[in-house]
């Protein structure tokens, strides 16, 4: 198998992962925008269960990429799909990092954080801190 055929490979295994990770992110997004205030336990189980698959397909595109890159420019040049196949997967990983970072913002004007994501004295004295500073930062901008 070539170089450009293996990394295609490695590419396209890393896509499936992501595409699992976006089903995911759009099904939370689905649950919160239909007024759940919590994310279902499964959702956050099947993620959890893709982080070593993540892991570990990252750590194969960076041996094929650190071969690919000692190619010369017109050898990488012949493989074209190799550069589109990277592109659509960075795109790919784009939706899934925004739709999270939605996500998360609903949970945050929610107050529904997770208790170990705040700092320890807010946890305990105001469970509600991060919600609360969110939504006065939203609601009234800081002036120049």
């Amino acid at each position: 198998m070539s170089l450009a055929q293996s990394l295609l490979a490695a590419v396209r295994q890393h896509q499936s992962l992501g595409q699992q990770i976006l089903e995911i992110v759009e099904q939370e997004s689905q649950t919160l925008a239909a007024g759940h205030s919590a994310l279902p336990g499964p959702l956050a189980e099947r993620k959890r269960a893709l982080l070593p698959l993540i892991d570990q397909s990252l750590r194969q595109l960076r041996l094929h990429r650190e071969a690919w890159v000692r190619l010369t420019p017109e050898d990488r040049g012949r493989e074209p799909q190799v550069s589109a196949a990277l592109r659509a997967t960075q795109d790919l990983l784009m939706k899934v990092i925004v739709r999270d970072r939605e996500n998360e913002q609903h949970l945050l004007r929610a107050g529904n954080v997770p208790p170990q994501h705040l700092a320890k004295v807010q946890a305990v004295a105001r469970p509600h801190y991060v919600a609360d500073l969110y939504r006065r930062n939203v609601a009234a901008p800081a002036q120049p």
